[in-house]
């Protein structure tokens, strides 16, 4: 605990085998085989917006183009934040150690920016033949905006860091500027940058960058003589723990995070219609899960709207089936896990059901999620895409494709689990 680059390197290495240890469970063989699916419809529809953008007019939808720019570079702006490794028992043990916590807190400013500034350059160099059908910005200068949004995330890690010592701009608002008032700052400039007609607007960028790092040189020289923020940098460190098991938990069981259950009043009336069809108990259970817990009820909600919006913006006929396909296949991989949710209850070992009714209750379950999700694809479809036979034959196949999940992969991967 003497040794801050030790201690650093310590939470850095703990920190580093609890992301290893939940990839491993988000990255299984299901879950790279659906990555690898929306990884290449990624691609071929990037490819066919490009094709189609080509042939328009595109002065009509010039400011549509600019604004969808806009929020794309924004959101992978938004995308890390400062890893400060601080807790709350350190401001008893360690605060004394004055100075000695400016160089923990920096590198750990620095240590982060390296995920977000390949994510950016990655997002940005997609985004350029886009941003050079409609601005003066062209493809030979990808490398200037790449550096512009790389340098642009490095200076809010450093004013975040700065708002340690109360010089992050704190002083605006009454209190320390966060990452949404940095993304929406450049969001600003960028829209300003892209949207005038003239040459010089490439280097407004960075007429505001060097005046930021000016800023900054002479705030890091401010440091020693301003009070320490511990307790915010405490709950900045919280928050962005609380942020990354968020996240996790959408793949994978965080244990110390409990989903939370809420009733849905709105939903009183369809759970008691199908409580009716069936009076095993699982079902019962299941039904009530999907509804109303919202680990599960999440994944299937998640899924259906993600795949809705992907139906909407699709014409390629092949592809709007490969979707369909996929939607059925991310939903029932993530929810078979909860034929095994009530399996350990003391209720059901001292009165276990019959052979086989967890499994038809769990399928007489499925069918509701997958003519739920099948009535909303079908309107969507039908009002996006011409009606023509091949539509009628992509719908079937989905019926067909939701069937086989239910009725052959659920009881396979219940046995497989049993076995």
């Amino acid at each position: 605990m003497g040794d801050f680059k030790s201690l650093w390197q310590q939470r850095f290495s703990n920190y580093l085998k609890e992301i290893g240890k939940y990839a491993k469970l988000i990255m299984n063989d299901h879950f790279s085989i659906i990555l690898l699916v929306i990884l290449a419809y990624g691609a071929l529809y990037y490819r066919e917006l490009l094709i189609q953008l080509q042939a328009l007019d595109l002065s009509v939808i010039r400011w549509v183009i600019i604004l969808s720019v806009v929020i794309w570079l924004a959101t992978i702006f938004q995308f890390g934040q400062p890893m400060w490794f601080t807790k709350d028992p350190d401001k008893s043990y360690l605060f004394a150690r004055g100075e000695e916590w400016h160089s923990y807190w920096l590198k750990g400013a620095l240590v982060s920016l390296v995920l977000p500034a390949i994510i950016i350059s990655l997002g940005t160099a997609m985004i350029m033949p886009f941003l050079d059908l409609i601005s003066v910005w062209s493809l030979s200068q990808s490398w200037l905006l790449i550096l512009y949004m790389v340098a642009f995330k490095a200076v809010s890690f450093s004013l975040l860091y700065l708002d340690i010592f109360n010089l992050g701009f704190a002083q605006i608002i009454g209190r320390p500027l966060s990452r949404w008032h940095h993304t929406l700052l450049v969001a600003v400039a960028l829209l300003i940058t892209f949207s005038l007609p003239v040459t010089f607007n490439i280097y407004i960028p960075l007429v505001i960058l060097l005046l930021l790092i000016v800023y900054i040189a002479w705030a890091m020289t401010q440091r020693s003589n301003r009070w320490v923020a511990f307790d915010h940098i405490v709950e900045e460190e919280t928050r962005r723990e609380a942020s990354l098991y968020k996240w996790i938990s959408i793949f994978a069981d965080v244990p110390h995070l409990r989903p939370s259950i809420k009733r849905r009043p709105y939903l009183d009336g369809v759970l008691s219609f199908m409580k009716n069809l069936n009076n095993n108990r699982y079902s019962f259970l299941f039904l009530r899960a999907i509804f109303r817990n919202n680990a599960y009820s999440g994944v299937w909600l998640r899924v259906t709207l993600f795949i809705s919006v992907l139906i909407m913006m699709t014409s390629n006929i092949w592809m709007l089936l490969g979707i369909g396909i996929l939607s059925h296949v991310l939903t029932f991989i993530q929810l078979v896990p909860l034929m095994k949710l009530y399996s350990n209850q003391p209720f059901q070992i001292i009165y276990p059901n019959r052979e086989g009714s967890i499994v038809k209750a769990f399928q007489g379950t499925s069918l509701v999620i997958a003519f739920i999700q099948l009535l909303v694809y079908a309107v969507i479809a039908g009002l996006t895409q011409p009606l023509t036979l091949q539509l009628a034959y992509i719908i079937m196949a989905w019926i067909a494709v939701a069937m086989l999940m239910i009725f052959l992969y659920v009881p396979w991967w219940y046995k497989k689990q049993t076995d």
